[in-house]
């Protein structure tokens, strides 16, 4: 840079002296000498060079935008442009209980229908396993819908059995599956809830409860319970016995028959004897 300064000083005093040289016309006379200044004067300071201007640091590079990241505690599945938007069911569709889940699948049949089977641009499919309404049904369910890749999301279970082996495999394997019937306590309690399970269907601690309190608001003080085994109505029963005596009420007795029992004598002596105003029996 110094170098460069005095290159450029060099040259605009050969310019000076050019274009004096170049003056032309007649030739002047030279000047008087002038007086000698009284006191000489000082040659200027040298100027310092200036410091040499760091090279800028080099920027990175920005980040790719657009790129997602999956931060979802369950997981995310990605779906290509072309490619359907595939559902699944785990719903009970043969034996005794088919009436539950076929119900159900024809609801969701429905809604696909009225999207006019496609959803944010892609086609919709469903696909699906009966689950039976057995704790047997749902293991075999789950993994036939864990292992398909494609499958967003779950509707199911139809019952609280299959949902309580059902739900923690579907949910490990990245899915969320919504139940239309489950009504199980449990299934949603905070320290047993598989993390991809949800219900739209009540809650037994609700429905238990609202007998209860109808039953205490008609004047009912003494009461019996039934049960058929399953899950449903065992938690049922109970989720009403425990709010029929929190209310003021007295539960005489709490009894359990079988699928398929035709003869209910037996039960029913032991009740009558206990004189209830009332029993409870939800079967399933």
């Amino acid at each position: 840079m110094k170098h460069l300064k005095w290159i450029t000083l060099a040259l605009l005093v050969i310019l000076a002296l050019a274009l004096a040289a170049c003056g032309g016309g007649q030739a002047t006379q030279a000047p008087a000498a002038t007086q000698a200044p009284a006191e000489p004067t000082k040659a200027p300071e040298a100027t310092k060079a200036p410091e040499p201007t760091k090279a800028p640091e080099a920027t990175k590079a920005p980040e790719a935008t657009g790129a997602f990241t999956c931060d979802d505690k369950v997981g995310c599945i990605d779906i290509k442009p072309n490619d359907p938007i595939v559902l699944g069911y785990g719903l009970v569709t043969t034996g005794a209980n088919a009436s539950l889940g076929t119900d159900s699948k024809r609801g969701v049949e429905i809604a696909i229908d009225d999207a006019k089977g496609e959803l944010l641009g892609h086609k919709v499919q469903l696909v699906g396993e009966d689950t039976g309404c057995s704790p047997e049904g749902g293991q075999a369910a789950a993994s036939k819908l864990a292992s398909n890749t494609a499958i967003v999301g779950i509707i199911g279970t139809s019952c609280s059995s299959e949902a309580r082996v059902l739900a923690p495999v579907v949910s490990k394997a990245g899915k969320v599956i919504i139940s239309p019937s489950n009504t199980a306590p449990d299934l949603t309690l905070p320290d047993k809830r598989a993390p991809g399970y949800f219900r739209t269907a009540h809650n037994d601690k609700v429905q238990g409860r609202a007998a209860a309190q109808f039953a205490i608001d008609q004047g009912i003080k003494k009461a019996a319970t039934i049960h058929d085994g399953s899950l449903y109505a065992e938690q049922l029963a109970n989720v009403f016995a425990e709010n029929f005596k929190a209310l003021g009420g007295e539960i005489v007795a709490q009894e359990a028959v079988n699928v398929g029992d035709t003869d209910m004598s037996p039960v029913l002596t032991r009740i009558a004897s206990l004189s209830p105003e009332l029993i409870y029996y939800p079967i399933f």
